[in-house]
C-alpha cells in the first residue's frame, strides 16, 4: 500500500513538472529574412521595391525585429503576425533609414502606430488585411477594425491600406496630403470622414477610394412602413456626400441627421426643427432630405412645398402645432402624387377645409399603381361643417381610416353653429343637409318678379290719369312720333 501511494506521489510530481517546464517555454517565432518579392501574397501591384528590405514572420513583438533586422535596412515586412508592443525597448531603435513598412494579414495594437511613427524618414505604409485588435459588433458577427491616427508620421508619402474594415483613420492636416489608397475597404461611415471625401474631391489622383463601403453597428428601421433603411454596404462616397449636406445646409439651431439608405437614390436625412419659433419654412435644408420636423413653430404659409426644389424628395412633413389654415386644392395633391411614402402631420393648426375631392382622386389613382397611400394627422383643427363640404370630407376619412390615423380626433370646430366639436365620423350629414332655409331662392326671385310688376301698374294708370286730365301723351311717345 505504502509502495502504491509512493508512486501516485512520484507520479503526481512528474506531472507538475512537466506543467511547469511547458509554462517557461518560451515562444517560437521565425527570424526575419531577406525580402523575395515574388513569394510576398499582395493582391495588387507593389511600386515601392528597396533593395535592403527584410520579411519577418510570425513574430508577437517589436523587439524581436529590432533583435533581427539591421540597423541600415530600408523596408520591414511584417508577414502574418501578432504583433504587439508595450512602449519597451522601441524608443531605443537605431532603424533610422527605414522608408518602407508592410503590414500583411497581421495584427497590431496601438503602441505598433507609435513605434512606426518613430521611424523619421518613413515614407511609404501599407496595410493588406491587417489590422489593430479591436472588435465590434456588427449584426451579431466579429468585425476586426482598424482605428489608424496618422497624425505623428512626419514624412509619409504614400498609405496603401486594402481590405481592411476602418472605424477612424486621421491623417495630419497639411496642404499636401500623402496618396492614400484606401480601395477595396469598408468604412464605419461618421462624420469625421468628410474631409476624407473633400481631399478626393480636391484631389482624384491623390485619393483613391474605389470599391469602399460602409459598415454600421446597427440599422434604422423606418416606423411607416417595412421597409429596412441601413449605411450597411451601401457606397461610402455617397454616404459621406449625405452626411456633409447635413452638416452643411443644415437650418439654424435644426439637428440634421442620415439615418440609413434604402438605395443611393433614397436616403432617410432628417431634419428636426421642433420648437424654434419659425414662422416660415427654411428656404434652404440638406439636398436629398426625406423627413422634416417643424413642429411647435408659428408657421403659417406652405407655399415653399409648391416651389422650392429643396422640398421635392420630402416625404415626411411633421407640421403639428402650427399656424397653417391653407391647402391649395390644386398644388397640395399634387405634391402627394410625386412623392414616395407621403405623410403630413397637420394636427393642432388653423385648417377649416381639406381639399377632400382632389386626396380622393390621389388615393384612387395610388391605388390603381400600387404604391403606398399618403398618410395623415389632421386632428385638432376648427374643420367647418357646412352641407355642401363636409360629406365629402366624411367619406374620405370613412374610405381611408387606416392612412388618416387620428380620425377620430377629426372634429367639427367648436364655434359652428349646429354641430360644435362633434367627430366629423359620428355626423347625420343627411339631417344637416335636410335642413330648409326661411325663403328660398326662387321664392325671392317670384317676390321680385312681383313688385316689378305692381311698379309697372302703377306706372300705367298714373300715366293714364295724365292723359284724361292734360291731353298729353307720355314723353316716351311724343318722342318717337313721327
Amino acid at each position: 500500500m505504502k509502495l502504491i501511494k509512493c508512486a501516485l506521489f512520484l507520479l503526481f510530481l512528474f506531472v507538475v513538472e512537466i506543467k511547469s517546464s511547458i509554462l517557461t517555454i518560451e515562444p517560437l517565432y521565425n527570424v526575419c529574412f531577406p525580402t523575395t518579392r515574388n513569394e510576398l501574397p499582395l493582391p495588387f501591384e507593389d511600386k515601392v521595391h528597396l533593395k535592403k528590405s527584410v520579411t519577418c514572420k510570425g513574430i508577437n513583438h517589436v523587439s524581436q525585429i529590432l533583435e533581427n533586422v539591421a540597423h541600415d535596412v530600408e523596408e520591414i515586412i511584417i508577414l502574418e503576425s501578432d504583433i504587439f508592443s508595450e512602449d519597451v525597448g522601441w524608443k531605443d531603435t537605431k532603424l533610422e533609414l527605414v522608408l518602407s513598412i508592410k503590414l500583411i494579414r497581421s495584427f497590431f495594437n496601438s503602441a505598433v502606430v507609435e513605434w512606426m511613427s518613430s521611424m523619421e524618414q518613413l515614407q511609404f505604409l501599407t496595410l493588406w488585411n491587417s489590422t489593430n485588435s479591436f472588435a465590434v459588433r456588427n449584426d451579431n458577427i466579429n468585425i476586426t477594425t482598424l482605428n489608424l491616427d496618422l497624425t505623428s508620421f512626419k514624412n509619409l508619402q504614400m498609405v496603401h491600406i486594402s481590405q481592411v474594415n476602418i472605424t477612424d483613420i486621421k491623417i495630419k492636416k497639411t496642404d499636401k496630403i500623402p496618396q492614400l489608397h484606401l480601395a477595396e475597404n469598408v468604412f464605419e461611415c461618421g462624420n469625421d470622414f468628410i474631409w476624407l471625401l473633400d481631399a478626393q474631391r480636391k484631389s482624384p489622383q491623390r485619393v483613391n477610394l474605389t470599391d469602399t463601403y460602409c459598415f454600421m453597428k446597427r440599422v434604422t428601421v423606418k416606423v411607416a412602413h417595412p421597409l429596412i433603411y441601413s449605411l450597411k454596404g451601401k457606397p461610402f462616397i455617397s454616404v459621406i456626400e449625405y452626411k456633409k449636406e447635413a452638416k452643411v445646409n443644415c437650418p439654424p439651431k435644426c439637428i440634421c441627421e442620415l439615418k440609413g439608405m434604402l438605395t443611393v437614390q433614397r436616403p432617410q436625412l432628417n431634419v428636426d426643427c421642433i420648437g424654434l419659433n419659425m414662422t416660415k419654412l427654411p428656404e434652404v435644408i440638406p439636398k436629398g432630405s426625406s423627413r422634416c420636423n417643424f413642429s411647435y413653430n408659428l408657421i403659417e404659409d406652405l407655399t415653399p412645398l409648391y416651389t422650392n426644389r429643396v422640398y421635392d424628395k420630402v416625404a415626411m412633413m411633421v407640421l403639428s402645432h402650427n399656424h397653417i389654415d391653407f391647402l391649395d386644392p390644386t398644388l397640395f395633391p399634387e405634391i402627394l402624387m410625386k412623392r414616395r411614402d407621403a405623410g403630413f402631420w397637420l394636427d393642432h393648426n388653423r385648417l377649416t377645409k381639406f381639399p377632400a375631392e382632389p386626396v380622393k382622386k390621389v388615393y384612387d389613382d395610388l391605388l390603381l399603381e400600387k404604391r403606398y397611400m399618403p398618410q395623415f394627422f389632421l386632428g385638432h383643427n376648427p374643420w367647418m361643417c357646412t352641407c355642401d363640404y363636409v360629406g365629402q370630407f366624411q367619406n374620405l376619412i370613412y374610405q381611408h381610416m387606416y392612412d388618416i390615423f387620428d380620425s377620430r380626433e377629426i372634429s367639427c370646430s367648436k364655434d359652428d353653429p349646429y354641430n360644435p366639436d362633434v367627430m366629423i365620423l359620428a355626423l347625420d350629414t343627411g339631417t344637416l343637409c335636410d335642413t330648409e332655409p326661411l325663403i328660398d331662392k326662387l321664392d325671392i326671385a317670384n317676390i321680385l318678379l312681383g313688385l316689378v310688376l305692381i311698379g309697372l301698374i302703377i306706372d300705367f294708370l298714373y300715366r293714364k290719369y295724365q292723359y284724361k286730365k292734360n291731353r298729353r301723351l307720355p314723353w316716351i311717345v311724343t318722342k318717337f312720333q313721327l
